[in-house]
């Protein structure tokens, strides 16, 4: 299915998680990563939208975030996670590590 929608398995992992309610354990090494898989998990369930559409996120930051650039504040998130009709509430575990990693590796932020 992943590959149908022009995604990679990891990018469905997380919806697959939610949906059977088998949420794996994430480490901060990994973070990063997995929250960038899961949020184009929610761009690819959502058909692959225009970013500069579906959200009042800058688009560069919503490209940033989907490719694992920068894990944007929460805030960000849930605007550009709603637009996608994406729960947040689902998400904020995988950012709270994300964001962790990246700010103890010292790696700038997104802006607001």
């Amino acid at each position: 299915m992943a590959h149908a929608l022009r995604g990679e398995p990891r990018d469905l992992l997380h919806l697959w998680e939610v949906a059977s309610d088998q949420l794996l354990p994430t480490d901060g090494s990994r973070g990063a990563d997995r929250f960038a898989a899961a949020l184009r998990g929610a761009w690819l369930a959502a058909g692959s939208p225009n970013l500069a559409i579906v959200s009042d996120v800058d688009v560069a930051v919503g490209r940033a975030a989907l490719c694992g650039q920068v894990v944007p504040p929460w805030p960000v998130v849930t605007e550009l996670l709603g637009g996608l009709g994406a729960d947040p509430a689902l998400f904020e575990p995988l950012w709270v590590v994300a964001r962790a990693a990246q700010l103890e590796s010292g790696e700038g932020a997104a802006p607001s």
